[in-house]
């Protein structure tokens, strides 16, 4: 047995994962913009990490100046056409919105996506919307990872005129904009545009290049006067003890979904019958890939409920309109295989939830009930494996597999800054905080530059 592919016609399955949501005409923008009531102290603004002007730039739209608006989102937020796209808004800024308990919240992502649609696909882009390198002071600055905290603080930098040479192990910059979001989401194209636009504003990429392994940490220190560490949470999931997980059909979640960001969706192979083990966004993510790539069923199981699950509750609603399947309160134990070797099934117990433990969730208590699911995919989404040897690599203290903060992106070495997903945890394991990370921590490494004069 082995896994398949084209399960549907290519067409049908490239039009089943094109972007969800379509773009606001113009009529249906400032109709939706004229809805706003531009609160002196927006509660929005509050709810966005990045602390967009939110009020500012809707009002930029009612007034018709579009470009004002993308510049507006831009100078806080050069990744707002990513996040435009993929915050979680309804748990942000259009949960806090005035309006949300009555007559409902203003559209604020759509209306941001109207916005920098404005700029986006121009080569000069950013340049438009007054995003340009300042005048150069002669430092330079090395950021490894060229995920969304390590293009902010590119670009942030490189608006400060300090040199920025970028790091990445991936063949190609945006980090989990472009490679651990489906393009119902986002396409990759607009990653790949900001990009380049983080590019444009002359910061240097260096891609495929693995520090430890092509380039090491004195390296580092030699050539450039700090160093920013925003190498995320981790390429793969967690390991949860699962016997058998080594065996042929039990994949990755996140190399799924990268799979289907690099290749041509209806050549990624999957099962007829998948499980999904996990209820995280990644989980959902790659529950929507497995049903639309043409799996018969598709079932997630997670050890809790769906009061404890951290996936958002829109993508819920989307997996279930695509016919996945939920069992809750279902433990994972051991892969079953048929004379083949290949997965034929999941062995599972049965869960009860007892007392809270530390992150005030219960804790799941494993029972002797045992239950099967049969199946011949499984996808394991339990989170992202922490990667502390790069910070070991820098000699830096560590805690839980963090690099150990001395304060606001401050490591244990003065010159050494870390930030976004490598720091991170919880539902902050996000686009939009990552971006806020990368801007603030570059904000701090300018501060530690003119502290520190070059001798």
């Amino acid at each position: 047995m082995s896994l398949e592919t084209g399960r549907r016609p290519a067409e049908q399955v490239e039009g089943d994962l094109a972007e969800r949501l379509r773009p606001l005409t113009k009529q249906d923008a400032f109709a939706e913009a004229s809805r706003c009531l531009y609160c002196f102290d927006a509660p929005c603004m509050v709810a966005c990490p990045t602390s967009i002007d939110i009020p500012g730039f809707i009002k930029l739209i009612q007034t018709d100046d579009r470009l004002g608006s993308a510049q507006r989102i831009l100078e806080e937020n050069v990744l707002g056409a990513s996040c435009a796209r993929v915050c979680a808004v309804e748990e942000l800024c259009e949960e806090a919105c005035v309006l949300a308990p009555g007559e409902g919240p203003i559209m604020i992502g759509r209306l941001q996506r109207h916005a920098t649609d404005e700029v986006y696909g121009d080569a000069d882009g950013f340049a438009r919307a007054g995003i340009v390198a300042g005048v150069a002071t002669g430092r330079s600055v090395a950021v490894v990872g060229g995920g969304p905290a390590g293009l902010a603080a590119a670009a942030e930098l490189r608006v400060a005129g300090h040199d920025v040479t970028i790091f990445d192990r991936q063949p190609t910059l945006g980090g989990l904009t472009m490679y651990g979001i489906i393009p119902l989401r986002e396409p990759s194209e607009v990653a790949l545009w900001e990009a380049d636009q983080v590019l444009a504003l002359g910061a240097v990429a260096r891609t495929g290049v693995e520090i430890g392994r092509d380039v090491t940490a004195d390296d580092l220190r030699r050539d450039f006067d700090a160093v920013f560490l925003a190498n995320g949470s981790g390429q793969r999931v967690s390991s949860i003890g699962l016997a058998g997980d080594d065996a042929p059909g039990v994949e990755d979640a996140l190399e799924f979904i990268e799979r289907i960001r690099v290749e041509r969706p209806s050549n990624v192979p999957v099962g007829r019958d998948v499980v999904i083990v996990g209820a995280g966004n990644t989980a959902m993510d790659a529950a929507t890939i497995a049903a639309r790539l043409g799996a018969d069923t598709v079932t997630c199981v997670y050890r809790r409920t769906q009061l404890e699950m951290t996936g958002y509750p829109n993508e819920y609603e989307h997996c279930l309109g695509d016919g996945v399947r939920f069992r809750w309160l279902t433990q994972p134990l051991r892969v079953l295989t048929g004379e083949d070797g290949h997965v034929s099934g999941l062995e599972c117990a049965v869960v009860r939830l007892g007392a809270p433990g530390p992150d005030g969730r219960p804790v799941p208590e494993v029972s002797d009930e045992l239950v099967t699911i049969a199946c011949d995919h499984v996808l394991l989404a339990t989170g992202q494996r922490r990667e502390p040897q790069l910070f070991e690599h820098f000699g830096l203290e560590t805690e839980w597999d963090r690099p150990k903060m001395t304060g606001a992106f401050h490591t244990t070495d003065p010159a050494i800054f870390a930030g976004g997903d490598a720091v991170l945890s919880g539902k902050e394991l996000s686009v939009v905080d990552a971006v806020a990370q990368g801007r603030d921590a570059a904000r701090a490494i300018g501060a530690y530059l003119e502290d520190h004069p070059r001798g």
